[in-house]
């Protein structure tokens, strides 16, 4: 599966080992992750907010995540 191919990934592999690390709900995936799965079903992302939308797109051209806090919840 297309999961199983992420979790190869060595540059995924890093982010998934430094990931469990942190504290979070189980079955949680890390950020680039979820964004791959995502990107590689076919999902079709709408904008959400400038800055998550330019995090998003970087995080998805570069293979790394990037990401932003709420600013609502802070």
């Amino acid at each position: 599966t297309k999961e199983e191919t992420f979790r190869d990934n060595p540059v995924v592999a890093q982010w998934r080992e430094a990931y469990a690390k942190f504290p979070k709900r189980k079955g949680a995936r890390a950020s680039i992750e979820a964004l791959l799965k995502r990107a590689s079903q076919g999902h079709v992302f709408e904008p959400i907010e400038p800055l998550v939308d330019i995090y998003n797109s970087i995080s998805l051209r570069y293979g790394v995540p990037v990401g932003i806090e709420d600013r609502d919840k802070i």
